[in-house]
């Protein structure tokens, strides 16, 4: 695993906690952060992600010129539930505005599934994407306690009323398709910009985290950008990687946090990359995204943290149910285009 000591479940060094408390504060104020997990790991396996990303890309090269067939997903299906392979949203195939260019791979609630390939090591698609999704978690798991930390309440508390989170969570692994393939929607109409590929949204989750597929650390984030409020403007992430993990606050911890005043969802979206000299990127985008999601029946009441800052931000109401509350956001999330106002 490329930070072992999570996984074992021991205790953060100094260097790694420091670094995550300097993520919930980044967190508390803009919504994102970047972790450097080079930086942040004394014991390292460097080929998990690539190794993980490598084998999706494989898979889905076989997929699309059908010499396997992965376990499709039914676009007729809770979104909040998909397990299996889904292609990017065509006239027969309709998987939301969200994939009109992405294809890929996602898992729901511990679910697993595998494939027909393995790598050299012997090791398959199941177990690769299972160590990676280990990873992520295990960095959502420790953001979220120096969330915690940051907030001043109890030790472990997201865990003990919305966990545990390694089998409710969902996660992907999805890539963006080209438009010469012939497998996007030629009439568009799902977002505002032609150069946009995936329109402006928060996540559905407490956090996310995200590890695009490049080498290291390298400038940039292939087009990933996010809205600073303000400066009202768009600004592309300043470096991306399998050494990089992007964490982003999610719908849920922002709506269970606005007593608080802190911890703003993250507005993000993914545009054309281009190259520093302006001509459009030809490289193929990929990325692994984890949301860290509470379990069906948690109640999202307003987090007990004595920096109650906003008056008025905690409702009479009885508080929903985890699973309430994303029914109303999956069902947005398949709509098919954002009708304009008018």
């Amino acid at each position: 695993m490329i930070i072992s000591s999570f996984e074992r479940g021991a205790c953060l060094t100094t260097h790694q906690q420091m670094g995550f408390e300097t993520c919930a504060e980044e967190l508390s104020v803009n919504g994102y952060a970047l972790l450097r997990l080079d930086e942040l790991c004394q014991h390292q396996q460097h080929d998990v992600i690539p190794r993980a990303f490598d084998l999706a890309r494989e898979e889905l090269d076989w997929t699309a010129a059908e010499k396997t067939v992965p376990p499709s997903i039914d676009p007729a299906e809770d979104s909040s539930g998909w397990t299996g392979y889904h292609s990017a949203t065509t006239r027969h195939y309709h998987y939301g505005r969200y994939n009109q260019n992405r294809e890929g791979f996602v898992w729901s609630n511990g679910e697993q599934f595998d494939a027909d390939i393995d790598d050299p090591r012997r090791r398959s698609f199941n177990e690769a994407t299972h160590d990676l999704f280990h990873v992520l978690h295990n960095i959502g798991k420790n953001v979220m306690e120096a969330i915690e930390q940051r907030l001043i309440i109890q030790h472990g508390y997201f865990q003990q009323e919305f966990g545990p989170t390694c089998s409710s969570s969902q996660w992907h692994l999805k890539r963006y398709v080209d438009e010469g393939d012939g497998s996007i929607m030629v009439e568009g109409g799902f977002v505002d910009d032609e150069n946009v590929l995936l329109p402006i949204h928060t996540d559905p989750s407490l956090v996310s985290v995200v590890v695009i597929d490049r080498e290291g650390v390298q400038d940039g984030g292939m087009g990933l950008e996010v809205y600073e409020a303000s400066s009202k403007s768009w600004r592309e992430i300043t470096c991306s990687g399998h050494k990089v993990a992007i964490v982003f606050v999610g719908h849920y911890l922002s709506f269970i946090a606005k007593n608080t005043g802190l911890f703003p969802a993250s507005k993000h979206r993914v545009v054309k990359w281009r190259t520093s000299g302006g001509s459009r990127c030809r490289q193929q985008r990929m990325a692994a995204t984890l949301f860290v999601r509470p379990r069906p029946n948690a109640i999202m009441k307003p987090l007990p943290s004595p920096l109650n800052i906003v008056a008025g931000a905690v409702s009479g109401k009885t508080p929903p149910t985890f699973a309430a509350l994303n029914a109303r956001v999956a069902r947005n999330y398949m709509k098919s285009k954002k009708r304009s106002k008018g």
